[in-house]
């Protein structure tokens, strides 16, 4: 382990960004890094966490019919517990450098919690991205200062009336806790 790319997280455990291992991942962790880190680069008009995008990412393929998908849809961005959240535009200019960093997480976070991978471009995938692309919709039209950019028309619009009017922005320590019971709820039994 490096000094250079490890750092200390919230637990004590200590995560090598070069090398993470399942034993290096906590849930704890993770809902306590999502619920401080804002979308959007932090220019939404209110502080809005990854972990409460997380909880509607959740939510929406819950409301889809596909609740065998709700853990991996609830962590699809588990990552950014420890890589924070980079805004897309930024992503585009960037090197892989950050993908690669954030696969590395994503296959220790999910050997450690359970959590299964799918591979790119498979079903499941896919509808965790649509489910991520209309939360991201829901969520710009609510928080973002740019109406009218967005492509909510592709859903349905109770989705957006419902899914909408009851997410109400969380402070941290709520999302923290949302998270960590929304997980509780999604993983699978351990026999």
């Amino acid at each position: 382990m490096s000094e250079e790319t490890t750092i200390d997280t919230y637990s004590g455990l200590r995560l090598d960004f070069t090398a993470p291992t399942p034993e290096s991942i906590c849930i704890e962790d993770i809902a306590a890094g999502l619920s401080k880190v804002c979308r959007f680069g932090g220019q939404a008009l209110a502080f809005y966490s990854v972990a409460q995008h997380a909880l509607l990412v959740r939510e929406l393929m819950i409301g889809a019919g596909r609740t065998d998908l709700a853990l991996a849809a609830l962590h699809h961005d588990s990552h950014e517990a420890y890589a924070c959240d980079i805004p897309k535009p930024l992503k585009r200019v960037l090197d892989n450098t950050y993908e690669r960093i954030c696969e590395g997480l994503d296959n220790a976070i999910s050997a450690r919690l359970g959590i299964p991978r799918f591979a790119r471009g498979s079903e499941e995938r896919t509808l965790i991205k649509e489910m991520d692309d209309l939360a991201l919709d829901i969520e710009s039209n609510r928080l973002l200062n740019c109406a009218g950019r967005a492509t909510t028309e592709s859903a349905p619009p109770t989705t957006i009336e419902v899914i909408g009017a009851v997410h109400e922005i969380m402070g941290c320590a709520e999302a923290e806790r949302a998270f960590l019971d929304a997980h509780g709820a999604s993983a699978p039994a351990v026999v």
